[in-house]
């Protein structure tokens, strides 16, 4: 019972289809090793929220809709959290396949999707590194929310209805694209930095930290398992107590510029017209060059972006309007007044007629 972190006996009552192997010795069983960890890995302030969030996370509840990055340096203790967490909890931990998250949903209607099937029923899915392909948030908040049921199928199997009520966790070295205005996105993310590294020979005041070789085989020892189960409970009754995980603001502060500089970096439409675009009254655009130009600089060639989507993304840019009466070329074409593509030769305008407009408006 992880309010209260009492075992209880099984009973078919409780509609329990899973289980551990780790023995549990109760929520007061002292667990010096993992107390040791984290505070090698990470700062005092985080390892609180670490260890609600993932309390959080194995109660199976989805309330909070969150999912979690952590990441960090190769050699930087994410990964041997990662396994810790996995060794403890058993059958409720699960192995997030890359399809889950990455691409851009291409798949064809009704096609087979075992890598969603594979997540029912668990309470953590951990996914380590990622590619360069952006992330689908659409799936991502699906599977961390518990909102509906989702239709899957598993290879050559009937379709079936299944709630995700999983924390999803990518353990990651570098940090994955999406679109972050997508605010709902934002408000659920929680980037744990991991900025230690550990080595054979850690430089005195740096960030490096004295490895230990034979860890990967300590963490699978019963006694680091039992001290990990417990850890992990008391931080679902602090879950529990709480009623919540704390909000954006209320994070540490490295975790908060963490995010901040996360959003930032991939604000990729800002981004986009500062580096592409040059905004000017007199000048103009055709919406399809503009758009191919945008879906060109974040790389989504395989499935175009939608003209209704595009234009949400415009209506943001002050001094820029979308008229359906535009000459461009001599012609008059749907397009954006107030901007234009910056030409790939500076020094000169020609060739790029296509894309702009000399003329004032009349």
């Amino acid at each position: 019972h992880l309010v209260t972190g009492k075992l209880i006996p099984h009973h078919p009552s409780n509609m329990l289809s899973k289980e551990t192997s780790t023995e549990y010795e109760g929520p007061d069983y002292p667990s010096p090793l993992i107390d040791k960890f984290m505070l090698e890995v990470q700062t005092k302030e985080i390892v609180r929220v670490l260890q609600m969030t993932l309390g959080y996370g194995i109660t199976g509840h989805s309330r909070e809709k969150q999912f979690v990055i952590m990441q960090g340096a190769s050699n930087s203790g994410k990964s041997k959290l990662v396994a810790m967490l996995s060794a403890a909890i058993g059958l409720y931990g699960v192995t997030m396949d890359r399809d889950c998250v990455i691409g851009a949903g291409s798949r064809s209607e009704g096609a087979a999707t075992p890598h969603l099937l594979q997540l029912e029923g668990a309470h953590i899915a951990i996914m380590e590194e990622t590619d360069e392909r952006p992330y689908n948030a659409a799936n991502l908040k699906s599977i961390a929310s518990g909102d509906g049921a989702m239709t899957v199928r598993g290879l050559h199997m009937k379709p079936v209805e299944v709630t995700m009520r999983c924390l999803p966790i990518v353990c990651t070295n570098i940090l994955p694209r999406f679109d972050t205005k997508d605010s709902g996105t934002l408000k659920k993310l929680r980037i744990f930095p991991f900025t230690r590294e550990f080595v054979e020979n850690p430089r005195p005041n740096t960030n490096e930290r004295l490895i230990d070789p034979d860890l990967a085989e300590k963490i699978k020892s019963p006694e680091w398992k039992k001290q990990m189960l417990a850890w992990l409970v008391r931080g679902s009754m602090a879950w529990y107590a709480r009623g919540s995980l704390p909000l954006v603001e209320k994070l540490p502060q490295d975790m908060q510029k963490a995010l901040e500089g996360y959003v930032e970096a991939n604000d990729h439409f800002n981004n986009f017209v500062a580096d592409h675009c040059i905004l000017d009254e007199r000048k103009a655009c055709h919406v399809d060059v503009l758009k191919q130009a945008y879906e060109n600089y974040i790389g989504r060639r395989d499935r175009p972006m939608i003209v209704t989507e595009f234009k949400v993304l415009m209506q943001g840019l002050k001094g820029v309007t979308y008229e359906k009466q535009i000459k461009l070329e001599r012609r008059n074409n749907t397009g954006y007044r107030g901007i234009y593509l910056r030409p790939v030769f500076p020094e000169s305008d020609e060739g790029y007629t296509s894309a702009s407009d000399d003329s004032s408006p009349k």
